[in-house]
């Protein structure tokens, strides 16, 4: 009986800890209710206005799957810090799109270069680069490009840099 009773006292002080570091990293959910505050705001978002009002000069940011953007990296690297994300492994994982290798291990760097712009020209550099060209549809949040142009608007470009690593 006495097991049962410390079992059940562990889970719940569990809950307790786990409820508490969610209210930190998401204060503005609301936990009574199990939903967002507001409908727009998700764990990314959250995360970003968190990183922007930050004291730390530098960081090293640890994100498991679901905060994988190219909106995410683009605010760790213009803040100067270091981050890494497990990304999925499926086909409509940020891997899905890039060549690389077909090994189970694996270490990749790139340089790519990010635009909204849909012309043709760039669809052709986007299918025939695709580890140094991504385009970011315009209902895709990102904050480092204008969410839309015209098609005699020059290219805008953001450059992230970062590497892929499978172990």
């Amino acid at each position: 009986m006495l097991d049962q009773i410390k079992a059940h006292l562990l889970d719940s002080i569990n809950d307790i800890v786990s409820t508490a570091n969610q209210f930190v990293l998401h204060p503005k959910k609301d936990f009574s209710r199990k939903s967002q505050l507001t409908r727009n705001l998700d764990e990314r978002a959250a995360f970003i206005d968190m990183l922007k009002t930050s004291s730390f000069k530098q960081a090293l940011v640890i994100m498991d799957r679901g905060y994988e953007s190219y909106n995410v990296m683009a605010h760790c690297q213009e803040r100067n810090w270091s981050y890494i994300i497990r990304i999925r492994d499926g086909n409509h994982s940020m891997k899905s799109g890039f060549n690389l290798p077909d090994t189970p291990c694996f270490d990749e760097k790139f340089d790519i270069n990010i635009c909204r712009k849909q012309t043709n020209e760039m669809k052709q550099l986007y299918q025939n680069f695709p580890n140094h060209y991504r385009c970011l549809p315009n209902h895709t949040p990102f904050d480092f490009l204008p969410s839309s142009s015209r098609k005699s608007d020059s290219h805008q470009f953001y450059d992230p840099h970062f590497r892929m690593v499978r172990l």
